[in-house]
């Protein structure tokens, strides 16, 4: 019997101590360009959108916020334009033009509360959340801003849409490089759409430019690395000249490669690539 109420009081114990350990794994984080932030008034979840007070992120990703009290309304102001939204209304504005949500703006213990992927992206961010983690992670910046709209398995027609693809080049059983005309921190760039009979796998930008090969190649993968933060792989903190540098971002399972490399004709040859997730996350740098 003793041993009985001795277990029953443990169980009891550990019962108690549940809600307190499940609440706070289940706290939800934002990261942006790989940093977490921290907030007064906690990010919560309505609806399967994650809401987040507003200041804390939006200003982080450059935006300028303002409050209309008399309004009770909200103008964020960023280098894409301006979103617009009032508390408690599902109607708001992106550059002028109206748009529905299904969450609305709302005021939780003194902080506007907004929702999180729909500001984000309408500010010209990439929003990825990982459920495992209970975590936001945000990127942006112009790599980002070129890589968004594409996504694994897209094909040649999708790509056609966003792009002015202008050479092909079939590599048999079902895979074809596509290319496109871009530009890219200042320079004319070229894209190349590897895609697979399940669609696209990987985007790569590259680019010719002048100087030398080792700052030049530090200097593009610290480009990547503002933008996408810190969540380098293997050993190298920064670009080697004897190896490529490789980002692999694991709570979105994203990989990114960067390397450049000295032509002949003097420029260097800089490539930026993109693994979308699930596929080619073997390349390791020894």
């Amino acid at each position: 019997m003793k041993k009985f109420t001795a277990f029953l009081l443990a169980f009891l114990l550990f019962i108690g101590l549940m809600p307190a350990n499940a609440d706070a794994a289940s706290k939800i984080k934002v990261q942006v360009h790989g940093s977490l932030l921290t907030f007064d008034v906690q990010p919560y979840m309505e609806n399967n959108r994650v809401l987040v007070p507003l200041r804390g992120v939006f200003e982080k990703l450059g935006g300028e916020v303002i409050w209309d009290n008399k309004a009770q309304a909200v103008t964020v102001k960023h280098s894409g334009g301006t979103v617009y939204l009032k508390l408690n209304s599902k109607n708001v504005q992106i550059n002028g033009v109206q748009k529905t949500i299904d969450v609305p703006a709302k005021l939780k213990n003194g902080r506007t509360f907004v929702p999180l992927r729909f500001v984000g992206e309408a500010m010209g961010a990439a929003v990825d959340w990982s459920a495992n983690y209970q975590t936001v992670y945000i990127f942006s910046g112009e790599l980002t801003s070129f890589l968004k709209p594409f996504t694994k398995g897209m094909t040649k027609a999708d790509i056609e849409k966003l792009v002015s693809v202008n050479k092909y080049f079939d590599l048999g059983n079902g895979e074809v490089i596509a290319y496109a005309p871009v530009k890219l921190y200042g320079h004319d760039a070229t894209a190349e759409f590897d895609i697979l009979k399940k669609g696209l796998m990987t985007v790569t930008v590259s680019f010719l430019v002048d100087g030398e090969v080792e700052a030049i190649g530090k200097k593009y993968s610290d480009k990547v690395k503002v933008e996408y933060g810190d969540y380098t792989k293997n050993r190298f903190q920064f670009y080697d000249y004897s190896s490529a540098w490789e980002q692999y971002l694991s709570p979105i399972n994203n990989l990114f490669y960067v390397n450049a490399n000295q032509r002949s004709n003097g420029k260097v040859e800089v490539k930026i690539e993109k693994i979308m997730p699930d596929i080619k996350t073997t390349i390791t740098i020894n």
